[in-house]
């Protein structure tokens, strides 16, 4: 399927066995992620969100925007325009235009988070 131009091939047994030994060896692990994948019991959820180039957090820091201080959202990951995937990134790491951030919080949070990123810079 990759050859004949396929981006992503999904693999339900890989996939589903996968799980199964991920519930048994890491039960903790497995619950938290239904919890933010699947809206079991917390209104917690996992989302990608597009910086647009004329956003306000255009060349600024984490640090600098305060995220979890302001918005109550935790940033997992910035998936770099370049297709870099930052996993966990420092308090220094800059954002750009074209990247996305890879962000957990609470639902109205989350979509506070879309508006004031959607906010066109003065």
């Amino acid at each position: 399927m990759r050859l004949a131009g396929a981006d992503y091939v999904f693999a339900p047994y890989d996939m589903t066995g996968y799980r199964m030994a991920q519930v048994m060896l890491k039960p903790h692990v497995s619950q938290f992620i239904d919890f933010t994948t699947k809206n079991l019991g917390l209104d917690v959820g996992i989302e990608q969100v597009r910086v647009p180039a004329s956003s306000e957090f255009v060349s600024k820091s984490l640090a600098e925007l305060q995220l979890r201080k302001e918005l109550g959202v935790i940033v997992l990951a910035i998936r770099k325009s370049d297709g870099r995937m930052l996993f966990n990134p420092p308090a220094e790491a800059g954002i750009a235009g074209g990247d996305f951030l890879i962000v957990m919080g609470e639902s109205a949070n989350l979509q506070r988070l879309e508006q004031v990123l959607a906010e066109v810079r003065a």
